[in-house]
């Protein structure tokens, strides 16, 4: 129960219920928030809860490609919004790619991937995070089965799905 209380949460938190849709993948809740103002800002979100935590896959305004990781739980989350992070991301075997990130509310870090490395994601088995703060490091693993079907939206929108698919043919 608390889990399902924690997604909604995050993806209210970001625009109103009503205004997405939503379907179901596998582990992945992937949605679509519709533009307001024909500018062609739809936000697309691809969501999986593991371990008490989400991880997010994102194609915000102005078609700009972010990771999230949130804190689960009911109470005040520990972040500080505006603290910055440097954070070391893995999928699979792939090199290692060092990013920075910053936290959005208390509970979530948004990183800053770079887009021509996304497609590592949709064949991926798993993708390592390594965050790293002023006061301490913390490591998470999250489970990427699925993605091949969920992510796709969220690469449509920020225009990545032609060279993720460059990409995966070159595998």
């Amino acid at each position: 129960m608390r889990v399902i209380v924690f997604v909604l949460a995050l993806i209210g938190s970001v625009t109103p219920l009503a205004a997405q849709q939503a379907r179901q993948i596998g582990p992945w809740n992937v949605s679509v928030t519709q533009d307001r103002f024909n500018d062609g800002n739809d936000r697309v979100i691809a969501l999986r809860i593991h371990n008490g935590m989400a991880f997010g896959v994102r194609c915000l305004d102005e078609r700009s490609f972010t990771l999230a990781l949130a804190e689960g739980g009911m109470s005040r989350g520990s972040l500080n919004p505006g603290d910055l992070f440097d954070v070391s991301v893995r999928v699979d075997r792939h090199p290692i790619e060092e990013v920075s990130a910053s936290a959005v509310s208390d509970r979530v870090i948004e990183i800053h991937f770079p887009g021509d490395k996304a497609w590592q994601l949709l064949g991926g088995r798993e993708i390592a995070f390594r965050i790293t703060s002023t006061t301490s490091t913390v490591e998470r693993l999250f489970p990427l089965s699925r993605a091949r079907e969920a992510l796709p939206p969220v690469f449509a929108a920020c225009d990545l799905a032609r060279t993720a698919a460059e990409a995966t043919a070159r595998q």
